[in-house]
């Protein structure tokens, strides 16, 4: 292994990182549909996306329906 192959390796464990810590950086967006009680919806289905939204703040669908929109757009 030359130094250029530890510089690439060295360089996508920082991009990891980085990544990483990005969605720290993320400001949670209001949820664009809400329950009766207040808990975020998702766009399509309407289902209880709470703890979707706890790991991705930004979501705005369930998995499902996000899965199906991102095909779709390709």
């Amino acid at each position: 292994m030359d130094i250029a192959d530890q510089a690439q390796i060295v360089s996508a464990q920082f991009h990891d990182m980085a990544m990483e810590n990005r969605r720290f950086d993320l400001s949670p967006a209001p949820a664009r549909k809400t329950g009766p009680s207040g808990e975020p919806l998702c766009l399509t289905c309407d289902a209880d996306i709470t703890a979707r939204r706890e790991a991705a703040p930004f979501a705005i669908r369930c998995v499902d329906c996000q899965q199906d929109h991102d095909k779709r757009n390709r």
